[in-house]
């Protein structure tokens, strides 16, 4: 059976190892894989999750790369991508993530990246993103090195906690929407 055929379209659970370890796989190596096709299911999953990214380890997969909703190309995928510069300024923005639905943590990361990605056909891309598109690309390349938002690299386990406790009053509400109404 060929991976293609292994490959199940859906988001794995936070503990999945492929969400901890670095992707390694180069997509291009992979020649028994429809690249074009992962994309589409991909972006079904995003988007029928409300998401903006996804990258491939979220579906337990380890090739490098991601898919996202871009603010003047619409959806693509990102393919061996690259951060080549940061910019100096930051700002703090409240993120989420489609691993731990209804958790939303303040990170901070650069205002604008300079990036380097392979698109499905393998054409290569340089530019330079700011506001949404930094932000998504960011999130969705620290996926790709096994870092998740929730790491000490950017919350603090107290406003971890608070993250948790405020979800799980969320879910407790919806719970209860769903049984009284």
């Amino acid at each position: 059976m060929t991976e293609k055929m292994e490959w199940q379209a859906e988001l794995v659970e936070p503990r999945h190892p492929a969400l901890h370890t670095a992707a390694t796989k180069d997509p291009f190596e992979s020649t028994d894989i429809d690249w074009v096709e992962r994309e589409q299911a991909m972006f079904t999953i995003m988007h029928d999750n409300l998401g903006i990214g996804l990258a491939s380890p979220q579906c337990g997969d380890q090739h490098r790369m991601f898919v996202m909703s871009h603010s003047t190309k619409g959806d693509i995928g990102i393919y061996n991508p690259k951060i080549l510069a940061t910019s100096e300024s930051t700002c703090v923005i409240e993120e989420g993530c489609l691993t731990f639905p209804l958790l939303y943590l303040n990170i901070t990361r650069p205002e604008s990246v300079v990036v380097k990605y392979q698109s499905a056909d393998g054409t290569e891309t340089t530019e330079t993103l700011t506001e949404t598109d930094a932000r998504v690309f960011q999130h969705e390349f620290d996926h790709l090195k096994g870092l998740l938002f929730i790491d000490s690299t950017y919350s603090s386990d107290l406003k971890l906690q608070r993250a948790f406790a405020k979800r799980e009053k969320t879910f407790k509400k919806m719970m209860e929407m769903k049984v009284n109404g």
